[in-house]
């Protein structure tokens, strides 16, 4: 008999178990676990965009992380204040990612995955582009416990 394209996905370890033949309701009768289902191409570049896009997302973290090393002498002179006087903005960064990781978990527990990671990229990307225009300290700081807030977010999901 001629096999069809389901007998030829369960070919090898599968189709021998069962004597040539599928085993009913595609479980192997020695291990009796499903099989993992056969995916088309569509299925295939699904996947490959969603890792396309978390790496995305994750090169964006990191470079979101890094950027306020080398500004921090232009956004110390933006607020008008000493390097020494705005230092705390990584402690606000910090706290703000803390607080995100943990509104991160307890939010990918209810909501969909892809439109939480989307919603903290770009919430990322909106914070990082508003601190040239934070001319004042307190401003500042808030803006970047919201960056932090958005980071950890999208590092849980991530």
């Amino acid at each position: 008999p001629q096999a069809g394209p389901t007998a030829w996905a369960l070919r090898g370890a599968a189709a021998g178990a069962a004597g040539g033949h599928l085993p009913p309701g595609n479980m192997t009768p020695a291990a009796g676990k499903k099989l993992r289902p056969q995916t088309g191409p569509r299925d295939r570049s699904g996947r490959w965009a969603d890792t396309l896009l978390l790496c995305g997302a994750f090169l964006g973290l990191g470079m979101g992380i890094a950027v306020l090393g080398p500004t921090f002498k232009e956004v110390a002179v933006n607020v008008n204040r000493n390097l020494s006087d705005i230092s705390y903005i990584f402690a606000g960064r910090s706290l703000g990612y803390l607080g995100g990781s943990l509104v991160g978990g307890l939010l990918f527990d209810h909501m969909d995955h892809h439109l939480l990671i989307g919603i903290s990229t770009l919430m990322t990307a909106l914070g990082l582009y508003a601190i040239p225009w934070c001319t004042k300290t307190p401003l500042l700081m808030a803006l970047m416990a919201l960056i932090g807030l958005s980071m950890g977010i999208l590092d849980t999901g991530s």
